[in-house]
């Protein structure tokens, strides 16, 4: 003994389970990022990103995703017969 007074495991302790993460199952996508181009008309003339927004939103859950954050939303043209194409990126979850 050396006099000092070092904490030393009890080694005849019981000891604890050791607690596991919770598994994430093998077909779980996580929340990817995707980006699509939406159609939607122009009112007035005028682009309504908050359209563009929703139509890539029905879109998505039609296929049994939600949008969690939109990270951009740009017009990224216009056609002769009054609709806007949007390009949105979003980050997406499965419903």
């Amino acid at each position: 003994m050396t006099g000092s007074a070092e904490a030393r495991p009890n080694l005849g302790a019981p000891r604890t389970p050791r607690q596991e993460k919770p598994r994430i199952p093998d077909d779980h996508p996580g929340n990817p990022e995707l980006a699509m181009q939406v159609r939607v008309p122009l009112v007035n003339n005028a682009p309504s990103f908050n359209d563009a927004i929703d139509r890539a939103a029905f879109i998505l859950a039609n296929d049994g995703w939600s949008i969690e954050s939109v990270s951009q939303c740009a017009l990224v043209g216009r056609d002769d017969q009054g609709y806007g194409f949007f390009q949105i990126v979003v980050t997406a979850t499965r419903s």
